[in-house]
């Protein structure tokens, strides 16, 4: 779980900015949101708001260049990604996140110009200190105590533009962790920056990923759920068998384009259709995936773009409930009407025993409801004088949890509202 990240000079932020998962003094708004691990309160979700070309998007996109980075094992990766407008031109782009996964606390730092790793710093927080795990400064690395006498560390050899906590990965820390001193503690906190995800207007999840959660009985049962909820006409999604020519095309793109899966079917998206191609001894099968409305099963490419937005992010909401993730959604209300995306956020905030993280942007100011959210959960994005992006959290305004959130915030008492020919644009 995310407890807070800070980035510097990096798409439009300039100066360092943090954003916060930690938990305010609230006593009266929805005390299930607060998840504690090493006495830290931790919230479950949050809103970002803000006008168009504010930062929300980019907010997202300085967290996903870091996690692509470690993703790629490439610094190489923010070439040309700093913030631009400023006289100064800063060539370093540095991240600090502190995250938990499982029970343990971690804080993460890269700094970087693009071309090599200039500082990677690793720290485990115990209950009474803080542990050095490693410190790089460029290709020179310092390891901690509890890890400095095992020879598997100080073996490692990595180019300037990659990153330590890659390399150990690698190298094998999860295979070999019952050999190697203290790797316990690298496996959780890679663990942990991995679980991190987010997803754009345009993220879709791979086909293989899919097909196969639509063979898990679990997930077939949450998504009719969603799907029924919607109010979208479809009873359910079943596998039609698919024959002749276009079975044939199949099965030429699947070979050419994806790997078996655990049950040795292929699953591919084409011509916006999901299809799965298994075998039946030697004869290869193609099925497509249906959405059936009124009992007439209709192709993915039929529906309208709303329905497979919800069909997507029903794949990573699943994940949400079973399995430890942060996960970022730009824009969750592209496509979907106010109302299902206030049920979807009301539902997911409200899962029990749930140690996942979800952090959205949105337009849609009907979702600034204390309904869904406590105040320290929605933050707002603003462009400064200078063109630099800002990121503020609605706690500091302290308004009251009976007061309506949209009505305030149309009325330019938290900012982040548009301005047209220099007025402000509000209720």
């Amino acid at each position: 779980m995310l407890i807070d990240i800070t980035f510097t000079n990096v798409f439009s932020y300039d100066t360092a900015t943090t954003f916060s998962m930690q938990a305010g003094k609230i006593t009266k708004q929805h005390r299930n949101h607060v998840t504690k691990i090493c006495g830290i309160p931790i919230l479950r979700g949050a809103i970002v708001y803000g006008p168009n070309a504010a930062g929300k998007s980019n907010f997202l996109k300085a967290v996903r260049l870091l996690i692509e980075m470690l993703q790629n094992d490439s610094c190489r990766m923010a070439q040309g990604k700093q913030f631009k407008l400023s006289r100064e031109r800063k060539k370093n782009i540095s991240w600090s996140l502190n995250f938990a996964y499982d029970d343990d606390v971690f804080r993460y730092e890269v700094e970087t110009d693009g071309v090599t790793v200039l500082k990677e710093h690793l720290l485990r927080y115990t209950a009474k200190d803080q542990e050095l795990m490693f410190l790089r400064k460029k290709l020179e690395v310092t390891f901690g105590d509890a890890y400095k006498n095992d020879p598997w560390y100080g073996a490692r050899t990595f180019r300037p533009e990659c990153f330590l906590i890659c390399k150990l990965y690698q190298d094998g820390i999860f295979d070999r962790s019952d050999s190697i001193q203290g790797a316990r503690s690298f496996v959780c906190a890679i663990r942990g920056l991995r679980s991190i995800k987010v997803l754009s207007t345009k993220s879709s999840p791979v086909a293989q990923g899919i097909g196969s959660l639509l063979q898990v009985k679990d997930f077939k049962m949450f998504l009719t759920r969603i799907l029924h909820v919607a109010d979208l006409g479809i009873e359910e999604v079943v596998w039609r068998k698919c024959i002749g020519r276009e079975a044939m095309e199949i099965i030429d793109f699947a070979m050419g384009s994806s790997d078996e899966g655990q049950e040795g079917v292929r699953f591919v998206k084409y011509r916006g259709s999901l299809w799965g191609v298994g075998k039946n001894g030697d004869r290869q099968i193609v099925y497509e995936l249906r959405f059936v409305h009124k009992g007439v099963p209709m192709r993915m490419a039929e529906e309208s773009e709303g329905t497979i937005r919800l069909f997507e992010l029903s794949v990573f909401l699943y994940s949400f409930k079973v399995q430890q993730r942060t996960w970022f959604v730009d824009e969750i209300d592209c496509h979907m009407h106010s109302f299902l995306t206030y049920h979807v956020l009301k539902k997911i905030m409200e899962m029990p025993n749930v140690r996942s993280q979800i952090i959205v942007t949105a337009h849609d100011t009907t979702l600034m409801d204390h309904e869904i959210w406590r105040t320290d959960e929605v933050w707002f994005a603003e462009k400064r004088m200078d063109g630099s992006s800002d990121i503020y959290s609605l706690y500091q305004y302290t308004p009251r949890f009976d007061k309506k959130l949209e009505k305030g915030y149309r009325q330019g008492l938290y900012g982040a509202i548009p301005h047209i020919g220099g007025e402000m644009l509000n209720g």
